[in-house]
């Protein structure tokens, strides 16, 4: 009698280790994919666009906005650790947010931990993503860091991952004095990541956002390889040219001058078009520009997603590919 006892006690002790087990292979394979997502660059031009197109109020409208998030190789931080840098108005020289996130699996909890380090001189490691030497000597006593409270914890929830910090947990101090209770909404998905962030104040008011999440709208952005002529006849060779510039699809911009006695600046722009209303069929656009005109002087569209992209209009000639 006692040895069957033993026999169904090892079984069952063995059972819910293999269920432990296997718990923790599902996280750690969507850990492996959600750092898969996020690693990459995201611009809301979409979102953009097509807030001005429905007329929405400006005190509602989105800022152009585009987020980098960079791996980095930084183990006085963590294992794996994120670099974001965040610039404004399609202008690359407008940083606005820089950060480091640390990523790990919360086992106990079956979740996502994203802990955010903020830097104490952040102008000193700009452009960390293309140069991550700034990032050498970087340690957590060099940075500001939230607290475990502060924490944004993720699950997946079907094709996306959602991430939440709670603000009941999270509050900071303040630069203007007092506390903020912030909170983050998160989703990401394969090709999108939507945030949105609030910091209340101690009397009820907000800081920035408000107690209703209104998403910041990002679509991850490809990079295409691309080719650009303008018609000068006062070059040999008829054409000022340039080859192998790199543009993403999510409202990125190529400008060259035509050269000579009557200087002209001109541009393509990419975008992988999404349709937020009516019938439109969601496309990958290519448009000509020209320097001081709002409106495009052109355009041609193709298949959403599609991996070529060009357009000749006879004196401007641009032909794009998807890098692979």
């Amino acid at each position: 009698m006692m040895k069957k006892l033993l026999t169904l006690l090892t079984s069952l002790i063995l059972s819910i280790s293999a269920n432990a087990q296997t718990a923790n292979d599902v996280l750690d394979r969507d850990f492996r994919l959600m750092m898969s997502w996020l690693e990459g660059e995201f611009d809301n031009s979409e979102q953009f666009y097509f807030e001005d197109e429905m007329k929405v109020a400006d005190d509602l409208r989105k800022s152009r906005i585009h987020i980098t998030f960079k791996k980095i190789d930084l183990p006085s931080i963590g294992e794996h650790v994120y670099y974001l840098e965040q610039y404004t108005d399609n202008n690359p020289e407008v940083v606005g947010r820089q950060r480091l996130f640390s990523f790990s699996t919360d086992y106990e909890n079956s979740n996502i931990r994203m802990e955010a380090l903020v830097f104490k001189d952040a102008s000193l490691v700009q452009g960390a993503q293309f140069e991550p030497y700034k990032l050498n000597g970087i340690t957590r006593d060099s940075m500001r860091i939230l607290g475990d409270n502060c924490n944004a914890v993720w699950h997946r929830s079907a094709g996306e991952f959602i991430g939440y910090i709670d603000p009941e947990k999270c509050a900071i101090e303040s630069r203007r004095g007092g506390k903020l209770n912030v909170s983050g909404h998160f989703v990401l998905s394969k090709d999108s990541y939507w945030t949105y962030e609030s910091g209340r104040r101690e009397d009820g008011t907000y800081s920035f956002g408000n107690e209703t999440p209104d998403y910041l709208k990002l679509n991850k952005a490809r990079f295409f390889t691309c080719w650009m002529g303008v018609q000068n006849d006062e070059m040999d060779s008829g054409w000022n040219f340039t080859s192998n510039q790199s543009i993403h699809d999510q409202g990125g911009e190529i400008w060259m001058t035509k050269t000579g006695s009557n200087p002209e600046k001109m541009a393509i722009r990419l975008r992988n078009v999404q349709w937020p209303y009516g019938r439109g069929q969601d496309s990958l656009v290519i448009y000509a520009l020209k320097e001081g005109q709002d409106a495009a002087v052109s355009y041609a569209w193709g298949e959403y997603n599609a991996a070529l992209a060009g357009i000749n209009l006879r004196w401007l000639q641009a032909g794009c590919t998807l890098n692979q």
